[in-house]
């Protein structure tokens, strides 16, 4: 019998590379997701409520806020928060973030914080913000109207700093 040589069928590497496509873009739709999901509102978000002062008040250069939280927040990486919420506070249009010595605990769930002035009016709320700074408006502080002596500007997107060099 005379047998005919048959050549093995030849493979194609497309099935393999469009199993690699479909695998890349799943993991792409899976970390898009977590990413959204870790930087959601949850369904109850933290409140935090000014103290003092509580209605509008006349300051100088700078005005101390007396505050409280519905739950303890501690410095953190993103700041001064809890769980996946950290504390900004809004002065006129310039968002602040406290830096590590700026907020001080003052009894349960309660602490001052010192941000400063720089219009001769001002309105300031404090309010939470997710991991990507994105602001909560739930939770967030009344606003108060500051009467002040300064009238330099402070400038948009500028930090707040605290001058601790004669301490």
């Amino acid at each position: 019998m005379n047998q005919i040589p048959t050549t093995p069928p030849r493979r194609t590497l497309m099935p393999v590379i469009i199993g690699f496509a479909f695998a890349a873009l799943l993991l792409f739709a899976l970390g898009w997701l977590s990413r959204r999901a870790r930087n959601a509102a949850t369904a109850v978000s933290p409140s935090v409520v000014l103290i003092a002062p509580a209605r509008d008040t006349t300051a100088g250069d700078s005005l101390t806020l007396t505050f409280s939280t519905s739950i303890p927040i501690e410095l953190q990486q993103t700041g001064w928060g809890a769980g996946r919420y950290h504390l900004h506070t809004m002065v006129n249009t310039v968002e602040l973030m406290p830096a590590a010595v700026d907020i001080k605990p003052i009894g349960e769930n309660r602490y001052t914080w010192t941000v400063p002035l720089r219009d001769s009016v001002s309105t300031v709320y404090m309010l939470w913000a997710l991991p990507n700074h994105s602001r909560v408006p739930e939770g967030a502080s009344d606003t108060i109207v500051v009467r002040s002596s300064v009238t330099t500007p402070l400038q948009s997107h500028t930090p707040a700093v605290t001058d601790h060099s004669n301490h």
